[in-house]
């Protein structure tokens, strides 16, 4: 891409492509730069801590270092029952 514009206007129409023959199963997503991938580690490592402390919940990571992260907790399912 020549500008950060140009980058911007083709994420914006990808939603169009969805319904075009030949590009059913395409998934086109940003690349996050080296630093953006530290981060996201940092926080993953961060998740994982707040789970092996709280073991009634499931924490993960929400969003993306472009726009905002944060922590989000979950209820760790019961096993299913087999009778």
């Amino acid at each position: 891409m020549n500008s950060e514009a140009d980058k911007q206007q083709l994420m914006r129409s990808l939603p169009r492509l969805r319904d075009q023959e030949g590009f059913k199963g395409v998934s086109v997503t940003e690349d996050y730069t080296q630093a953006e991938r530290e981060t996201i580690r940092k926080w993953r490592e961060e998740a994982k801590n707040k789970t092996q402390q709280d073991p009634d919940f499931i924490w993960k990571v929400r969003g993306n270092p472009k726009k905002r992260m944060m922590f989000k907790k979950f209820p760790k399912q019961p096993p299913a029952s087999i009778n």
